[in-house]
């Protein structure tokens, strides 16, 4: 067996998974924490998006130094195109005397293309050295002496020089083979001019590279959230599954892995819901929580033993449909009440109920005195429902007879290993309890005196009794006590309120099937009869009352 549960601890939340394969062995209990944090669509969002934004920012990265290799190059290739024409349109009057002024206007109109200042300085070098035109006329005449290989240069060239910008030398020659040199221009780019054109490289980039990344985090998450949407909703059904809700809605919508781990996932969820059918979810819960031994002990427990009055000649009113429909109906009025009060209903059988109190070691005054708030409260509860049935669905009530016994008993996993197991509760105290039941009026009430003990019954209650009797299968005379109804008035408030309480149960509702104005008009009825503090069970009179 294998079973699942929520623990709702604040500090840790869990799922804890028990296993018990056989009667007598010990049940394994591993306990699977929940992941705190992030939603696991959060969490692939968030990763996908890292490595989509790493790749974009490494590729970005690479397209930057190439844009900005290429804005330099640029830069270059215009001053290089600049000093080759003007080399070129200065060949024939470098050599002339008296040429300076000329060159000059030259040297000045070249200059007047450069819109975006790159050219931090501009030279026209005689052959001998003497600068004859200058983008700073100061510099007119003086004697060139910033680079010392100038004389022997006989090709452009680029030079980068740090802090100070980029030189470009170009000689000025004449001839076809053998080429004379005549002069020299020296272009100098600002350094600036460089950094001006990163910077807007970089600030394009960057609008570039945010408005990618939004577009990246928006289309990721869009297209992560529509794939990982049946992995979320199977994830959901399965904690939907753990907490004991079966019916949150799932379908496949794939036949891919996920498709196949859904379809898995309803077959296993369509088998779960027939065992917790067939189950006793509160024993179970008993079980986990490890309030309940995994192999048979010997347990005090208060056991509750119900019956039918007269069942065979009301079974044989109704047909095979309408005895468990109307039987699940009884039964089910009665199981609120035990879970109510901390109950664990042992198993039907027909029209007899058996449950227990006590299993998770409570006192046996408390599990005693919640057996008996637990079928005193039935015995009016059921009252009121066959008065439904009678008034207002012409129904044959049944009535019941219960009985209450207190002892020690054997309880645990007792049955067929391999093949079937019960957890159930066996002993002297099941079978006096089932002795009592008999002995016990249509709608009463039948308790033992170790139960009267426990529950301080002669503050709290008022009964026949005791009564010594023989009962079959025990060879010393039987305490018993028949209850009429609660002495204390505190017990009597308490009983008005659950029994008002349950009457508005959805549960409640189903059973009775009554109109607004019929559930008005019963639950006014039983409100006015339960606050006039005289609350007694019900009796055979009562129930031909209903029948006439």
């Amino acid at each position: 067996m294998v079973c699942f549960q929520i623990l709702p601890h604040r500090l840790q939340p869990a799922v804890e998974i028990s296993y018990g394969p056989s009667m007598g062995t010990p049940m394994r209990t591993q306990t699977i924490p929940f992941a705190r944090g992030p939603k696991f669509v959060t969490r692939m969002v968030v990763v996908t998006l890292f490595l989509v934004l790493g790749a974009t920012l490494a590729s970005g990265a690479a397209a930057y130094v190439v844009a900005i290799r290429t804005v330099e190059d640029e830069i270059e290739f215009a001053g290089q195109s600049l000093a080759h024409g003007l080399s070129g349109s200065i060949v024939t009057i470098i050599s002339k005397p008296g040429a300076e002024g000329e060159l000059q206007v030259i040297l000045n109109q070249s200059l007047r293309v450069d819109k975006e200042a790159r050219i931090a300085d501009a030279l026209i070098v005689a052959k001998d050295m003497t600068v004859v035109a200058a983008k700073d006329p100061s510099q007119v005449g003086q004697r060139y002496s910033r680079f010392s290989g100038l004389a022997q240069l006989t090709s452009m060239q680029t030079v980068h020089i740090r802090g100070s910008g980029t030189r470009i030398t170009a000689p000025v020659q004449w001839g076809q083979k053998d080429k004379r040199t005549l002069g020299y221009v020296v272009i100098t780019l600002s350094e600036h001019a460089f950094a001006q054109a990163r910077r807007g490289v970089l600030i394009s980039f960057s609008i570039l590279f945010f408005v990618a990344s939004l577009a990246t985090v928006f289309l990721t998450r869009r297209v992560l959230q529509r794939l990982l949407k049946p992995v979320v909703d199977l994830g959901n059904a399965a904690r939907a599954l753990a907490a004991g809700d079966s019916d949150f809605p799932l379908e496949p919508k794939s036949s891919d892995e996920i498709g196949v781990a859904t379809q898995s996932f309803l077959k296993m969820r369509s088998a779960q819901r027939v065992f917790v059918r067939f189950s006793n979810p509160a024993l179970v819960k008993e079980i986990l929580e490890g309030r309940a031994p995994d192999r048979p002990v010997e347990v005090k427990l208060s056991v509750g033993f119900g019956d039918g009055v007269r069942f065979t000649d009301w079974s044989n009113a109704h047909t095979a449909n309408e005895i468990g429909s109307l039987l699940s109906d009884y039964f089910t009025l009665f199981g609120q009440l035990v879970a109510k009060h901390g109950g664990i209903i042992e198993k039907f059988m027909g029209d007899a109920v058996m449950c227990y109190f006590g299993l998770h070691g409570d006192a046996s005054t408390h599990a005693s005195l919640s057996s008996l708030r637990t079928h005193v409260a039935a015995q009016h509860l059921l009252a009121l429902a066959n008065t439904a049935f009678a008034r207002y669905h012409s129904r044959r009530i049944l009535m019941f007879r219960f009985a209450v016994a207190t002892g020690r008993c054997v309880v645990g996993p007792m049955g067929a290993r391999g093949v079937k197991l019960d957890y159930t509760i066996i002993g002297e105290t099941v079978n006096l309890a089932s002795r009592l039941e008999g002995l016990a009026a249509p709608g009463g009430l039948a308790i033992d005196r170790f139960t009267y003990l426990n529950v301080e019954g002669a503050n709290r209650l008022l009964c026949e009794g005791p009564a010594q009797q023989k009962v079959k299968g025990f060879v010393d005379p039987v305490h018993i006590y028949r209850v009429i109804g609660y002495r204390d008035k505190a017990e009597t408030d308490l009983l008005c309120q659950t029994l008002l309480d349950l009457l508005q149960t959805e549960e409640a509702r189903d059973v009775l099937r009554l109109t607004k104005n019929q559930f008005a008009e019963l639950f006014a009825e039983a409100e006015q009869r339960l606050m006039s503090q005289d609350v007694r069970l019900p009796t055979s009179a009562d129930a031909a009352a209903l029948a006439t």
